[in-house]
């Protein structure tokens, strides 16, 4: 038998030093400013570019996109090692194939249904609010050039958001706070406010999409998972 700590000795955990939480909220800031707030304000420029503006440029929307995600992710990487803590204190942790599959696929075919649930109750609610069409013409791919930068793009885009909100955003928050379910919250609206090109409808959709993604990082520290159900969800928005 191994030996058990005595309660009545064993110490309650320090609370972080003020540099700790300087170097937290650094980082929570640096998240913020460099990919949380320059999303909303693309979102909020979205609306200014017309759907005839957008036409013939699929490829180069694409390519941008691949471009600035892959950046994003270099910093996140970069904020991961300048931490100086592992990777599994973020979520990345060592794969395990068939666990790892069930929690995409609770996540993929949660934000379906829920995406429904949620389509059928905004219809019965306000029908006059509920779009008869997308407010933003996402485009679809027409050439193999068109396919390969739609693939990139969801790749690292998926990869990124989640890497940023769940890994880095919500890792520090919950850290700085002692918290755990108000920055989750918070990180879903954060989410659902930069998809806001979409449309007030789709707002709420994405809102509880980072609802669900919450739940289930809080439940299992995971974030390829989340990630691989990310990618999915965009390819198949874009190649469909």
């Amino acid at each position: 038998m191994s030996e058990q700590p005595d309660p009545q000795t064993s110490s309650p955990p320090e609370p972080p030093s003020l540099a700790q939480r300087q170097r937290w909220t650094g980082e929570i800031m640096a998240v913020l400013g460099v990919y949380a707030i320059p999303a909303i304000m693309r979102s909020l420029l979205s609306f200014a570019v017309s759907t005839h503006s957008r036409e013939g440029k699929f490829f180069l929307t694409e390519a941008s996109g691949f471009v600035h995600s892959s950046s994003v992710i270099a910093f996140g990487l970069f904020m991961l090692w300048r931490s100086g803590e592992t990777a599994a204190a973020f979520g990345l942790v060592r794969p395990r194939l068939w666990k790892d599959l069930g929690i995409a696929a609770a996540a993929y075919l949660g934000r379906y249904i829920t995406s429904y649930a949620y389509a059928y109750a905004f219809y019965f609610v306000a029908p006059e609010l509920y779009p008869r069409r997308s407010m933003y013409d996402f485009g679809h791919p027409t050439t193999q050039a068109d396919y390969v930068a739609t693939f990139l793009h969801a790749l690292c885009n998926g990869t990124a958001e989640e890497l940023m909100l769940w890994g880095l955003l919500y890792t520090r928050l919950n850290l700085l706070t002692d918290a755990r379910f108000a920055p989750a919250i918070g990180i879903a609206a954060l989410f659902a406010s930069y998809h806001l090109y979409q449309g007030p409808y789709a707002v709420g959709s994405v809102f509880l999409t980072g609802l669900l993604h919450a739940a289930l990082f809080l439940k299992f520290r995971r974030l390829a998972p989340l990630m691989l159900a990310h990618v999915l969800w965009d390819m198949v928005l874009l190649w469909r």
